[in-house]
């Protein structure tokens, strides 16, 4: 098994996200917000234990094409007033195979430390702006099983960059490569804090992740995942907010940063695979 205003720091999830003290949306105010983001999955933070299912018994043939559910688990050290707190960000993917690609949509997410006394979430309206990114699968056999592993996945969110991989993020919400992509009349997109602490971010970040496990069956794959996310947050919606310094760095153990996919039909979308997602990750 394998950044308020202008502060960039790296976190990692599908999307890199705050750790205050409390846990988001887009819309025109915090409330409304909120409530975009009622109707999706629970905030409880799987860990591996939760989401084991129980192999195909039949034999492997390593044919993985086909939609699958994914969720990826990345987890980080971060600073906060001087304490050192887990943070971990959970995205719900759906995923394609085909033909050596594997694409994926973000279909749901959020971040939360292990106090759990807030969340970050995603809205509606945000998650159905971003695009899917690609990487390139290889599966490999290893006697009676198989091995898998992709190369690097990158995707930008808020702002658009002529060399995604290389370039410096912006740290101007007036630079010209910085647009509202949630369509909320808000710079880059806009996660909402809800818990103890509550309100809105104004963000641009980057993320990148390769997968590294094996298959379990042909319907059911897992392992490990390298990621990094870089944020940019160019406002918030209060002072209190603004006046918030994580310092994140990867969480050393590496076997904290995982994923699981799991077969589903081919032709679900995402609406289809969240009302699916406990039965799929029981």
């Amino acid at each position: 098994m394998r950044d308020m205003m202008n502060k960039t720091w790296t976190i990692g999830a599908v999307c890199g996200a705050l750790a205050l003290g409390g846990c988001g949306n887009d819309g025109n105010d915090p409330q409304s917000d909120t409530a975009d983001t009622t109707d999706t999955t629970d905030t409880t933070t799987p860990d591996i234990s939760e989401i084991e299912t129980s192999p195909d018994a039949s034999p492997m043939t390593g044919n993985i094409d086909g939609t699958w559910a994914m969720v990826e688990n990345q987890s980080a050290l971060v600073e906060v007033l001087g304490i050192i707190l887990e943070q971990k960000s959970v995205s719900f993917y759906k995923a394609v195979i085909a033909d050596g690609t594997l694409t994926v949509e973000l279909c749901d997410w959020l971040t939360e430390d292990d106090t759990k006394l807030y969340t970050t979430r995603m809205s509606n309206n945000l998650l159905a702006s971003l695009t899917g990114f690609e990487r390139d699968v290889t599966v490999t056999a290893n006697g009676s099983g198989f091995d898998f592993s992709t190369t690097q996945g990158l995707t930008t969110r808020g702002v658009n960059l002529t060399n995604p991989l290389t370039d410096t993020m912006p740290v101007d919400d007036e630079d010209t490569r910085v647009f509202d992509q949630d369509g909320d009349t808000k710079v880059g997109i806009t996660l909402v804090i809800q818990g103890t602490l509550q309100g809105e971010l104004y963000v641009i970040h980057r993320h990148k992740a390769a997968l590294d496990g094996a298959l379990e069956s042909d319907t059911r794959i897992s392992g490990l995942t390298a990621w990094t996310t870089e944020q940019v947050i160019l406002g918030a919606s209060s002072e209190l907010l603004a006046s918030q310094d994580p310092k994140p760095v990867t969480h050393p153990d590496a076997s904290r940063s995982y994923f699981v996919m799991v077969k589903a039909v081919d032709g679900d979308d995402c609406v289809a695979l969240k009302a699916k997602r406990a039965t799929l990750f029981p």
